[in-house]
């Protein structure tokens, strides 16, 4: 399973279904890492990606699919979708959940 570190000490899984992404949510609780969030990919609100994606400026997010400062987004949400689309061509699959979770 991929994984990418979107900011020091955060992490985002992408997963195909509810059901595979539960598992980790479950073994994640289980090992007491504390899961930020673990829904469907659409349902991240903007003021939610701010804290969990890399700033290159002030008012402009990192794409992740590009070098750290080329093409920066206007919005984190933009900056997670990008992170996602890098974690489904990395696992071969379209993803309909994410988990983004604390690495320690």
């Amino acid at each position: 399973m991929n994984f990418l570190e979107t900011t020091p000490g955060t992490v985002l899984l992408t997963f195909p279904d509810y059901w595979s992404m539960r598992k980790v949510k479950d073994l994640c609780i289980k090992k007491r890492r504390p899961v930020l969030y673990a829904w469907e990919r659409s349902g991240v609100k903007e003021y939610q990606a701010i804290h969990w994606v890399q700033s290159v400026d002030i008012k402009r997010f990192r794409n992740y699919a590009e070098s750290y400062s080329k093409d920066p987004f206007i919005t984190a949400r933009e900056s997670l979708e990008s992170a996602i689309k890098v974690l489904d061509r990395q696992n071969g699959w379209q993803s309909t959940h994410v988990l983004i979770a604390r690495s320690f």
